[in-house]
This record gives structure tokens, sequence and C-alpha cells, in this order.
């Protein structure tokens, strides 16, 4: 850990508990609110003109990942937990509510690659970015991959294993590959 990143730890303490085994990039882009919880191994990246925020009372298990890429946007709301082994990647904007509740392993992804031409390597395409709503008191299951251009209603349930390519109806139960409605909670 580099000595700026230590300072900023200080800073960013308010009754927050911060492991030193966290990775930091980027750190003057990255706001923590009061009482958070980030456990070893995070990654928190805002390199590159990103933006991380995270409200108050977040709870980042071991090895969450988030990166806000090239003028990238993640913020998560109060209370919000992510659990071991979850990546946010953004090269756009995602936003995640408070009181969400995100299981192991879920992928949050806002770009996709571009694959149009056939004559240019679809490495070398320019990235499409969309962006990531999820509201207020969704729970997220394990193992979920979330796609750009996705918003997730409040109150919503994602079953654990699922594909989310499309918007989903707020206080609705989904799962599946790709992720359809069940029932409603109501």
């Amino acid at each position: 850990m580099k000595f700026k990143d230590f300072i900023w730890i200080m800073k960013q303490k308010r009754n927050s508990k911060i492991s030193l085994k966290i990775f930091l990039k980027g750190s003057e882009n990255i706001t923590i609110g009061a009482q958070c919880k980030l456990y070893r191994y995070c990654e928190l990246d805002a390199s590159n003109r990103g933006r991380i925020i995270l409200g108050d009372k977040v709870t980042l298990n071991p090895y969450v990942f988030l990166q806000a890429n090239v003028n990238g946007y993640i913020e998560i709301g109060n209370n919000t937990e992510l659990n071991n082994f979850t990546i946010v990647n953004s090269g756009g904007k995602i936003v995640i509510g408070q009181n969400v509740l995100i299981g192991p392993k879920v992928n949050i992804i806002a770009y996709n690659h571009s694959f149009e031409s056939i004559d240019v390597p679809i490495k070398k395409q320019k990235s499409k970015t969309a962006p990531i709503i999820i509201e207020d008191d969704v729970w997220i299951g394990a193992n979920v991959t979330i796609l750009p251009g996705v918003k997730i209603g409040k109150g919503a349930i994602i079953g654990a294993n699922s594909l989310v390519n499309k918007d989903i109806e707020p206080f609705s139960i989904n799962a599946g590959v790709p992720c359809k409605k069940i029932k409603e909670r109501k």
C-alpha cells in the first residue's frame, strides 16, 4: 500500500472498519461514508477519471472488486452489502440503492464489447456502455450476472445463477437464463 493510500484511509475512517489489506487505485476519486466495513483483499479502482462513492454502513466482504473505468461511476447506497468475490465494473454508470443485499460471485458489468466490424478484431473495437440501476431493497442471489442497460426495480429478488439482460419489475421474484419473472412478492 502506498503512503498516500494509507493517509486516505485515515481521512476516510469516520467509524468505518477498513482493512489495511485492501487495494486502492485512484484513492482521491473514492469517497466512503460513515460506519462502512471494507474487509481484506477488496479492490477499489477509480483511476482513469473514474469515481466510486460508498454511502453509510456499506459492507464490502473479502475479495469484492469495484472498478470505475475511464469516466466510470459507481455509487452504492446506505446499508448495502456486497458478498465475497462480487465484481462491479463500470465504463459508464452503476447506481446501487439502499438496503441492497448482493450474494457472492455476482457480476455487474456496465459495458460490452462491440463486434459490428468483421474487418477489425473484436478486442480492438470500442466498448459500448449503458447504465445499470439497482433500486432500494433488492436481493440478488449468488452467481448472478447483470448486463448493461438494466434497471432492477425496488424490492425485487433475483434468484441464484440468473442472467439479467432486461429490466426487472419492482417487488417481483425472478430467475433463469435469461432472467424471467416467476411471481410477485405482494
